[in-house]
């Protein structure tokens, strides 16, 4: 909408005789995350690089100097003499709105959704190329246990990735018959990092998938400290159930692109890989990248 979050409107208000005009304070929708501003843009690092919209959140926050405010009542003080604190807040909502009408912004926003479809695309063409030979596809989520996770910060992520990555590379039990991986870092509220990872491997080689999604997913702990880390085997039976019992059933035994499409009854289970599966990996919603 156009609306502010707040609007102060003069009210007549009768007594007996009298007839006062009294200003009220109506709060409008966007008046319910007054009192969260601050907090969430207390989470700004200039360690990282965030998707447009965060971006442009913190930075109209920035530029207002709203790390000097404690929003805590709408009428309260602020440390401008000539505002108080929801004219501030009305203020910000107005200039993220200037903002976001910027060609600078229009124009991040679409080169973001153009390297999206392009790593999309990328990722497509890779797993078509494996799956000219029936593929054993594990899923891995990489992730830290709560009462650790608020303190790792995207650069502590990227380096144990790095380094996890370099032990399961070593490890020639994990790796003889794999046939190639991709993995992507998201960040959530609930999970904090975490990294989603997928990996090939010759099916006609290398049997029992959640045998060895676990051993990826042990390997993943054990580089940790004690009990600090936590992973999500995708190819349980439990899990592969709960996939499957939705649609989305992609992993385990894959079948290869065969040329007589009329009876390519694997086909099912890769639409889902190439097109649901994928397509969440390589999505633009969510974005955080650490800058080296």
């Amino acid at each position: 909408s156009d609306d502010p979050a707040y609007v102060m409107t003069a009210r007549v208000i009768q007594r007996n005789d009298l007839r006062l005009i009294r200003n009220h304070l109506d709060r409008l929708p966007l008046a319910k995350y007054f009192t969260q501003v601050i907090n969430l843009l207390m989470h700004h690092s200039p360690d990282n690089e965030y998707s447009p919209h965060i971006e442009l959140f913190f930075q109209c926050g920035i530029k207002l100097e709203l790390w000097k405010e404690w929003f805590s009542k709408p009428m309260g003080y602020t440390s401008r003499p000539d505002k108080l604190a929801y004219e501030l807040f009305n203020d910000f909502i107005e200039l993220i709105r200037k903002e976001s009408r910027e060609a600078d912004f229009s124009r991040n926003i679409s080169d973001r959704e153009y390297n999206a479809i392009r790593n999309y695309k990328s990722a497509v063409k890779f797993v078509r190329k494996l799956l000219a030979r029936r593929m054993l596809v594990l899923r891995v989520d990489l992730s830290y246990r709560s009462q650790y996770a608020n303190t790792v910060t995207p650069l502590q992520a990227k380096a144990d990735l790095t380094d996890f990555l370099k032990h399961f590379r070593n490890d020639k039990k994990l790796t003889e018959n794999l046939e190639g991986y991709l993995w992507k870092w998201e960040f959530s509220a609930k999970k904090k990092m975490h990294c989603h990872l997928l990996f090939f491997y010759d099916s006609s080689k290398v049997q029992n998938d959640s045998h060895w999604a676990n051993r990826i997913a042990t390997l993943w702990e054990s580089l940790g400290g004690v009990g600090q880390r936590q992973s999500y085997n995708g190819n349980t039976k439990e899990n592969k159930k709960k996939f499957e019992d939705k649609g989305e059933l992609g992993i385990g035994v894959v079948a290869r692109i065969g040329d007589d499409s009329d009876n390519d009854f694997g086909k099912p289970k890769r639409d889902i890989l190439l097109n649901i599966i994928l397509k969440y990996i390589m999505k633009p919603e969510q974005y955080l990248l650490a800058i080296p």
